[in-house]
């Protein structure tokens, strides 16, 4: 069996017989040492070509071992430099200020040379670990970053302009990416505008890889079928087919008449979008549906059960308010989620105001809520209003 270990240790000693007899021992197990008689000297080395670990006495002359690494300390953390800390046996006071400045393990003299290997590989194996973690990080982090922006350039950069409606929009995912998700679907020759309004299940780089999927099949799914309820069928079957089992899509699909106000709908979600009137009433639009692949169309369900269908008009001023359920999902202090009745109670402190202010005004008593825990869901919130 082969005990042999890796790495570049300083090994810190002002007894030069200590020193080289350990030093000797280590060199035999694979291990390189470089050897400093003084704290001093150690710091040198140190600032010149950073070790794997330090082996440090406690016990020098001029700067003692405590002294030597407050300073390693004050420029690198014990994840970076691990130190083994060597002193007397009865120096319990020692002991406990070296851990307290951030030593990693000590040693009691006389040294026992194979608890002293034992502990050297576990630090050096530590510092691996910590090393690969980071590098692994910055990776995550690197390739986080490349999806974030792919996922923004998912949704639409600006809203069209029409003639008597105006949006508002707040997104806010609960990591940097998330899966939630709307596009807009023009009819120049109706005069009409669909946004569809989709949450799709998943967050995180998986959220968006199935968001990214989910907006190509979009795009062939209006451009092939000009009623949106055969679209809405079309996409549950690539959904069904194609998603890992267990996704979906909850989809609220609104379209709107730039001619008259009016506004027609369909239904694929249990997220019930309001209404705000004028009256200051607000009023819950559909009983919600099921989400896009939950179902076969080969089910025996009515077609009206499927895709709950609905149209309403918005007066001059009044605003339809679409959200994902990470803002209803939010919890209070004691643990219960606000619900629909707690946005609707919002929604009535906001008023009618700008679709903008609205958006902002539902998101900031969401953050207030939450006061610093983190957010468990993504959150997306539409405001759509027929122009005063």
């Amino acid at each position: 069996m082969t005990n042999t270990t890796s790495g570049k240790i300083l090994l810190v000693d002002d007894e030069p017989f200590n020193r080289d007899m350990l030093s000797r021992r280590l060199q035999k197990r694979g291990l390189q040492v470089i050897q400093a008689e003084s704290g001093k000297e150690a710091l040198a080395l140190i600032a010149g070509e950073l070790p794997e670990l330090v082996l440090l006495d406690v016990m020098m002359p001029d700067m003692d071992g405590i002294e030597t690494l407050r300073k390693i300390r004050e420029k690198h953390p014990a994840q970076e430099l691990p130190v083994i800390m060597v002193t007397a046996r009865d120096a319990t006071d020692d002991i406990v200020e070296a851990l307290e400045l951030g030593a990693n393990d000590y040693l009691t003299k006389p040294v026992d040379f194979q608890i002293a290997l034992a502990r050297i590989r576990t630090q050096l194996s530590l510092r691996k670990a910590t090393h690969e973690n980071a590098l692994y990080t910055k990776r995550a982090e690197l390739e986080m970053k490349v999806a974030r922006t792919v996922y923004r350039a998912l949704l639409p950069s600006e809203f069209p302009e029409m003639e008597q409606f105006s949006f508002g929009l707040i997104f806010e995912p609960c990591f940097s990416i998330g899966g939630d998700f709307f596009e807009i679907i023009s009819y120049p020759e109706t005069s009409q505008t669909g946004i569809l309004f989709a949450d799709v299940s998943g967050h995180g780089v998986s959220g968006a890889i199935l968001t990214a999927m989910f907006k190509a099949w979009v795009n062939m799914a209006f451009r092939e079928h000009a009623s949106p309820k055969d679209a809405l069928r079309w996409l549950n079957e690539k959904i069904s087919e194609d998603f890992p089992a267990g996704y979906f899509v909850c989809v609220f699909f609104v379209m709107l008449n730039d001619r008259t106000g009016e506004a027609s709908y369909f239904s694929a979600s249990p997220d019930v979008p309001l209404l705000m009137r004028n009256d200051g009433t607000i009023e819950e639009i559909s009983d919600g549906g099921r989400p896009l692949g939950l179902f076969s169309m080969d089910m025996d369900i009515d077609d009206d059960e499927l895709f709950p269908a609905g149209s309403f008009t918005l007066a001059p001023g009044e605003t339809l308010i679409l959200f994902t359920d990470g803002l209803p999902d939010i919890q209070k202090k004691c643990g219960s989620r606000i619900g629909l009745s707690g946005v609707t109670d919002w929604l009535k402190e906001t008023g009618l105001v700008t679709p903008q202010a609205i958006t902002d005004a539902l998101f900031s008593r969401a953050k207030t809520l939450l006061a610093g825990r983190n957010q468990e869901d993504d959150m997306m919130i539409m405001a759509i209003q027929r122009r005063p």
